[in-house]
């Protein structure tokens, strides 16, 4: 199905979007429960079957199906360069895939892994590392040489949801007390940034130039100077929870979905709202900028596949 409408509900009417969210196609026959971006065109995206498809965005088409997980892959992540991915479950099974060929490399250990579904992965910038976040309430880092966690973290009730890196290697999650804590890949608690009302973080996202941006309940979007320990912006774009939060590789653009059936998208500098995208899923929309910022991509409210471009693109200059 093709659309040449633009979905753009600016903050100002009278005002030109500087950038412009147009959605071109939506597939049917992908219900997706996760997405994550590879460093050009290539996406991935968990189904509700359990199995993961590579597809390019800039072609429309899948390119690859990985199976193999017992229960659905709510959390994956590609390397910097795009080469690898990482897919975790239900079932706290976590694989590692060389996209080219589409084969498993490996599977890691779960004997000191999570104990529940891991909800939130994360590569690190060098590709050494990687973090994740379980339904059991604990961060674990591990060595991508490795079979087994090198550091775990315990919420301590704090419920995390969300992980990512800095570009110096840090790990970053959020909380449900409303906090972005920073740890090194020892498991040292580093910083803790407080954004406040935001009645808890449900989702994080971090692009390679360390720009981040959270989710919260309050139904905002967040933007924060890691760096300074400080929030740089704040963006109300639900009238319930925001569930997850994406942020183009430029740092220039970021969007949130939320428990309102919404995808918010906001040109962040300039505090400007560029597109409510409706009849999104209501449990949050699975979102990603693709790694060249020409596309960005959700789940619709029947859990849809939907690809929209991004004019112009807002990929890493």
């Amino acid at each position: 199905m093709l659309a040449t409408v633009a979905f753009a509900l600016l903050a100002n009417p009278a005002q030109t979007p500087p950038v412009k969210i147009a959605r071109i196609k939506t597939f049917d026959q992908f219900r997706i429960v996760s997405i994550a971006a590879g460093a050009t065109d290539t996406v991935a995206f968990g189904l509700e079957d359990s199995s993961v498809k590579v597809f390019n965005a800039a072609k429309l088409m899948s390119v690859a199906t990985l199976g193999g997980h017992p229960q659905p892959a709510y959390a994956l992540a590609f390397n910097k360069k795009g080469t690898q991915l990482l897919t975790a479950d239900v079932t706290a099974r976590i694989y590692l895939w060389d996209v080219k060929s589409g084969k498993r490399i490996k599977e890691f250990s779960r004997e000191k892994g999570h104990t529940k579904s891991i909800k939130a992965i994360a590569f690190s910038p060098n590709g050494v590392n990687f973090a994740t976040v379980g339904d059991d309430d604990f961060l674990k880092i591990w060595s991508i040489k490795g079979s087994h966690p090198v550091a775990t973290v315990p919420g301590n009730a704090a419920n995390l949801y969300g992980v990512g890196f800095t570009p110096s290697g840090s790990v970053l999650t959020g909380t449900l007390t409303g906090e972005v804590r920073v740890y090194s890949t020892a498991g040292k608690l580093l910083a803790k940034m407080v954004a406040p009302n935001s009645n808890g973080i449900n989702g994080l996202a971090a692009n390679w130039s360390g720009n981040t941006v959270t989710a919260s309940r309050d139904g905002r979007l967040t933007l924060w100077n890691i760096p300074g320990k400080a929030r740089a912006g704040t963006f109300m774009g639900h009238s319930d929870w925001a569930m997850n939060a994406a942020i183009s590789p430029n740092g220039q653009v970021g969007a949130s979905s939320g428990s309102d059936g919404r995808v918010s998208v906001w040109m962040l500098k300039k505090s400007m709202k560029l597109a409510t995208l409706e009849n999104q899923s209501y449990v949050g929309s699975p979102i990603t900028f693709t790694g060249s910022g020409k596309y960005f991509l959700t789940g619709n409210a029947s859990g849809f596949l939907e690809v929209y471009t991004v004019t112009p693109s807002q990929g890493k200059k």
